[in-house]
């Protein structure tokens, strides 16, 4: 029996095919024409970010671009450093910091506009999740999947929530149960 663990590497592998097959190499190679770096590009992923903060409960077609165009610089970022050959502790950390701000701050608005405890909870969940992520050093594993973000966009604000609510915990927690399922097998084998 073989078991197949699936990691942030092999998501990056996947996303990195991914993004060359549908030809993003040429336009990797015009940023690099005209030193565009994959700090740029989380810097910008940065600027939609706050963009996406400051509208959200005020503007829902504001918020919607900015964090589409958050989504797809963040997702750009890491493939252009590894296109280049460029990858960098402080730009991962850089990319990383920027996810977990967002994140954070998105369910702390969401609180203060609600007003209820239960989000409250959430968002204390998000800070012990990310404690723990970077306690056990498994920031290069796994990383809290924000799913409301995509509820959000379509304006099913409590929604993403609720459903972040639950399926944060099942991830983490799945994910660990997988960790120590692999780690075993491969004791055995």
């Amino acid at each position: 029996m073989r078991i197949y663990f699936i990691d942030l590497e092999s998501l990056h592998l996947a996303k990195d095919r991914m993004l060359s097959a549908i030809g993003f190499g040429k336009v990797a190679r015009l940023w690099e024409r005209y030193a565009i770096t994959p700090h740029h590009i989380t810097t910008f992923a940065v600027v939609c970010a706050v963009a996406a903060l400051y509208n959200l409960y005020v503007n829902p077609l504001l918020f919607s671009i900015a964090i589409i165009l958050n989504m797809a610089s963040d997702a750009i970022d890491g493939w252009y450093a590894r296109y280049l050959g460029r990858e960098t502790v402080v730009g991962e950390w850089f990319d990383h910091s920027v996810d977990f701000a967002l994140g954070f701050s998105i369910l702390i608005k969401s609180y203060l506009y609600f007003l209820e405890p239960w989000i409250l909870a959430l968002c204390i969940w998000y800070l012990i999740e990310m404690a723990l992520i970077l306690l056990w050093r498994l920031n290069r594993e796994i990383f809290p999947p924000k799913i409301f973000i995509l509820f959000f966009i379509f304006g099913a604000y409590r929604t993403g929530l609720i459903v972040d609510a639950y399926y944060t915990p099942l991830c983490f927690f799945g994910y660990l149960l997988l960790r120590y399922i692999h780690k075993r097998h491969q004791k055995i084998t």
